[in-house]
């Protein structure tokens, strides 16, 4: 083993050096490429000058100045075609030429756009020289770098050259030459190489305070937090300055990571969430000055994911012990924070540029509405069902502020404008049966309804009024969901159950009076809707009212059966068929006169069946009920 000391030594300082000359032969190959490039751009333009067959051409000047701006490349207006006619009978070789002395007599037009004047170089060769010489290689060096290091650390850590603090001094200095290295080979002008060594320097400096307090347990939970805090805003600053998104999601996954990565297990959710907090800032700066929305979607998976597991960790267990448990007012805070925050960072960018949000953002918006909502129903709805009332009201209007703001910023955003007003209106809708009773939650959703009928007509917003359309079917099947009326005897008429009936079909019939009015909307939207509210509001009252007296006939001892509820009906079916066939009580449309037609055939045939029930005693001919 003595005898192999100094070859595997050898060996560990060979492979220590094999990444910094793998990257550095990266780096030159990438520069011996251009010039290549450069060279054989060159000889094309040249080859490109002379016509096979015929002296030189005369190089015509282009009839501008000297110092005129070039026309950017790729427009799909070429140079000379924006600037002057050419002369008849131009030779196209000319105009190339013309063209391209025009562009290397301008000092200000980047050296790329003079060698794309010439023909294209082979596109497979190039790119596959490309990926050998900056891609590859590179990957390549960064992972012999990792290797080695980690090799000849781990050799170095078993034999006890290097006590715990050296150890964690060498891994930090390391990162620290990585941002360096990073930094001088961005400024060379190799972008890709200085993302990935960047990379490197940031993970390396991350594990670096991981390994100092969980490995070693040199520095305890807060200092580190706080190296911890300073790395990412650092990578942050680093990532929004130089437009890197690669670098920013690093940052961010890092940040994330540590609190799993120094829990010492305690119930501390204050300096949890408030760090959280702290990163969620940094993604808000993020989206204030880049409009990254994988870098929102990382920030909102990474709070929500560390809240659930402090949840089903530390406050689940304590819910089924007692109630309310020791730190509900906590949950609910930082919960509150947390849905503050994610339904603006997704449109913060749209709301201060003024500019169109991505479909993402607004998914990410309601997403965050669904993830508090469903923690709130956890926590409050068995015990407290009027504070979850209370909350998702709070929501609501949330949403329903911030979709006006987004019409005063920018009133183009039509898709974010619309996802806000169906989430607003769905929480405060959702508020009516958390908190009241089974006739109240009908008559506010119909009260509703009739209120964002009148919105949507004032403001000719189809979606407003598909809102209050479907509100209102939520009041009649909330009215379905409620039957029976009466389990036993009642009060005819006079109640509460019967009540609330006729007030849903007025509500319908109100929201029919107002689309008749109005004269702005859609002809076919106005009649459609017109007839569809008024048979809703008719068919709600004529059920009510059949039901209503089959319950006195059959609930109220008081009345003898006797066929009172086949003899009322005829009549209630007479002056309904009237409602329905005369004009100009009804709208025009072939809606209410099907539905006459359908209420005459079945009474007339229900007077048929039941005729014999109807003369069980003498009577006059023709002058009897």
């Amino acid at each position: 083993m003595d005898g192999a000391f100094p070859l595997l030594i050898l060996l560990a300082v060979a492979a220590l050096l094999s990444g910094p000359v793998a990257l550095i032969a990266a780096i030159v190959a990438l520069r011996r490429i251009e010039e290549m490039r450069r060279a054989l751009g060159d000889l094309a333009m040249r080859r490109a000058m002379r016509i096979p067959g015929s002296p030189a051409p005369p190089i015509v000047p282009a009839p501008v100045p000297e110092k005129a701006v070039p026309e950017p490349v790729g427009e799909g207006t070429s140079v000379s075609a924006s600037r002057a006619e050419p002369a008849e009978h131009t030779d196209p070789g000319l105009e190339d030429l013309v063209r391209s002395n025009a562009v290397r007599r301008d000092p200000d037009m980047p050296l790329r756009a003079h060698y794309e004047q010439g023909p294209a170089l082979p596109g497979p060769h190039a790119s596959l020289e490309q990926r050998i010489g900056t891609r590859w290689v590179l990957v390549a060096g960064v992972v012999t770098v990792i290797f080695a290091v980690g090799f000849f650390l781990k050799y170095a850590y078993e034999s006890q050259w290097i006590g715990p603090w050296g150890r964690v001094l060498i891994a930090g200095l390391g990162g620290l030459v990585a941002l360096s290295g990073g930094d001088v080979t961005r400024r060379r002008g190799y972008d890709f190489a200085a993302k990935g060594v960047t990379a490197l320097g940031f993970a390396i400096l991350y594990a670096t305070v991981f390994a100092a307090h969980r490995s070693y347990g040199l520095i305890g939970p807060a200092p580190a937090y706080i190296l911890a805090i300073g790395i990412t805003t650092a990578a942050m600053l680093y990532a929004v300055v130089l437009n890197e998104v690669v670098i920013a999601l690093l940052s961010l996954v890092g940040g994330y990571v540590t609190p799993l990565v120094l829990s010492t297990g305690e119930n501390l959710p204050n300096p949890l969430f408030a760090y959280v907090l702290i990163l969620s800032i940094g993604a808000m700066l993020c989206a204030y000055w880049r409009k990254w929305s994988v870098v929102n979607l990382l920030a909102f998976l990474g709070t929500y994911v560390l809240y659930t597991v402090w949840f089903e960790k530390f406050y689940r267990p304590l819910m089924d012990v007692a109630w309310p448990p020791p730190q509900v007012g906590v949950a609910l805070f930082w919960l509150a924070v947390f849905f503050v925050i994610f339904l603006i960072l997704p449109v913060l960018h749209t709301l201060l540029r003024r500019v169109r949000s991505e479909v993402q953002d607004t998914l990410l918006v309601l997403a965050n509405a669904a993830a508090v909502f469903y923690y709130l129903w956890t926590m409050l709805a068995e015990q407290h069902g009027h504070w979850l009332a209370l909350c998702s009201l709070m929501m609501g209007s949330a949403h329903l502020g911030l979709m006006a703001v987004v019409s005063l910023r920018c009133r183009a955003d039509a898709d974010l404008r619309n996802a806000l007003l169906i989430a607003g209106l769905a929480f405060l809708s959702l508020a009516v049966p958390l908190h009241f009773e089974t006739h109240t939650i009908a008559i506010l959703w119909a009260a509703e309804a009739v209120i964002l009928t009148a919105i949507g007509l004032r403001y000719r917003n189809r979606l407003v009024q598909a809102a209050a359309g479907a509100v209102l079917a939520l009041a009649v099947g909330k009215l379905a969901a409620g039957l029976p009326m009466h389990d036993g005897p009642f009060r005819p008429v006079l109640n509460a159950a019967f009540a609330t009936w006729c007030l849903v079909a007025a509500a319908a019939i109100v929201c029919h009076v107002l689309y008749r009015l109005d004269r702005r909307c859609d002809a076919d939207l106005r009649r459609a809707a017109a007839q569809v509210t008024y048979a809703a509001g008719l068919l709600v009252l004529m059920t009510a009212i059949a039901i209503e007296l089959w319950s006195h006939e059959h609930l109220n001892r008081s009345v003898d059966g006797g066929g009172f509820f086949l003899r009322q009906m005829t009549l209630v079916v007479a002056v309904f068929l009237l409602l329905f066939a005369a004009r100009p009580i009804c709208p025009p449309g072939r809606l209410c006169r099907v539905v006459a037609c359908a209420i005459a055939v079945l009474g007339l045939l229900a007077l048929v069946a039941l005729y014999h029930d109807l003369r069980r005693e003498l009577s006059v001919i023709f002058l009897n009920g």
